[in-house]
């Protein structure tokens, strides 16, 4: 996913750490965190916390999910994504025709 600024900062990284449902592995939310030069970066940590309280926060059963952190460049293509329970890996399935969060739908739920 690209980001574009003011061209004041630039982006130091992109933090991606996601909810999947361990029953079918089907991705429930992802949060993303965009650290700006300078700025302090958010630990793993603190993003797993983030990413479950804004799961709660929209309604979500988080504590029935499990945290996944990912590679910001395992989700560069639209496309429906979820997560092989053997492995814990990202798996990429279908094509998505339009231009949303990757896997998900437009307000982060699966």
């Amino acid at each position: 996913m690209e980001f574009s600024s003011t061209g004041l900062h630039k982006v130091q990284s992109v933090s991606s750490c996601l909810l999947f449902d361990p029953r079918d592995g089907s991705i429930r939310h992802l949060h993303r965190v965009v650290t700006i030069e300078g700025a302090a970066p958010t630990s793993k940590a603190e993003l797993e916390a983030q990413t479950l309280a804004e799961a709660k926060r929209l309604g979500l059963p988080a504590e029935q999910l499990q945290v996944l952190h990912v590679d910001e460049e395992a989700l560069a293509e639209p496309a429906r994504y979820s997560v092989d329970l053997t492995t814990r890996k990202l798996v990429k399935g279908k094509q998505l025709a339009h231009a949303g969060m990757p896997g998900l739908g437009v307000n982060g739920r699966a």
